[in-house]
């Protein structure tokens, strides 16, 4: 009888112990992560470079901004949509 209660309290001991390591172990999802969002936005890095003196020159951010245009038309192309027809997802020119 004694030994039906002692495997009642050790079975009652390890689903506690599996329960409360299945809550710490939360899922990841992208760049979130226990309700908070670790992914700084554009403007709050804009913000952090420019207060550490490191912030892109303007024309530094054009050229940039021209490349990527120039990316993302070709592979707008390679996917057989038009770059300047935002119904074919490119776009508004």
């Amino acid at each position: 009888m004694a030994g039906t209660g002692m495997l009642r309290a050790v079975i009652i001991l390890a689903c506690g112990v599996a329960a409360i390591s299945a809550a710490s172990a939360q899922p990841r999802n992208g760049n979130e992560q226990n309700g908070f969002d670790y992914q700084p936005t554009q403007g709050e890095v804009g913000l952090r470079e420019r207060a550490a003196g490191v912030a892109p020159s303007t024309e530094h951010e054009r050229t940039l901004d021209k490349e990527m245009e120039q990316i993302n038309r070709d592979l707008l192309r390679e996917e057989g949509l038009s770059p300047g027809n935002p119904a074919q997802g490119g776009p508004p020119r």
